[in-house]
């Protein structure tokens, strides 16, 4: 009799154990995409052909400093949107009819949207 109420104590305990650990598992999950790092549905083709309409992103959010080339998830009017950046702080950048100008250099690009 008692080896049999040891054995259901067991049991029960190890499944609230389980059920513990994937709740912390749950929570820690949570945390690292609602705090570290997100996930966003490509919603145009302004990024194509690196980023197609559908696709999903996943971005770090904790960082601070931008390059001109890195590619940044942002809100606009309440959209989540990818872009790249392609300038840096101090850049002149002008948008000519030859095309896209930094610090006076022509950008071989083929896609400019404004």
């Amino acid at each position: 009799m008692k080896q049999e109420k040891r054995k259901e104590t067991s049991i029960k305990d190890d499944l609230l154990f389980l059920i513990l650990k994937i709740l912390i598992f749950v929570a820690l999950l949570a945390v690292t995409f609602l705090f570290i790092f997100g996930i966003c549905r490509i919603s145009d083709n302004m990024m194509s052909p690196a980023f197609k309409d559908g696709d999903l992103a996943v971005y770090y959010r904790l960082q601070q400093e931008f390059q001109p080339s890195d590619t940044v998830v942002l809100e606009k009017d309440g959209e989540v949107q990818v872009r790249r950046i392609i300038a840096a702080a101090g850049d002149e950048v002008n948008l000519t009819e030859e095309g896209l100008e930094i610090n006076g250099y022509l950008q071989q690009e083929s896609g400019i949207y404004t």
